[in-house]
């Protein structure tokens, strides 16, 4: 469950996928996001968000 917008609403963030591989049915995959905030003109990174796929 990816719920990141409403913990973090109307933030920014950037997400890093790899694709899962063949191998596993591609239900390996991965990814990671990084959560920004600005305050006062400069942008902060506030959260660091893994999220993969368990087999």
């Amino acid at each position: 469950m990816n719920n990141l917008k409403e913990i973090y609403p109307k933030k920014d963030f950037t997400e890093n996928y790899i694709k899962g591989t063949e191998k596993n049915g591609e239900m390996d995959w991965k990814t990671i996001r990084f959560v920004f905030d600005e305050f006062q003109g400069k942008y902060y990174l506030i959260a660091v968000i893994n999220d993969q796929w368990t087999i």
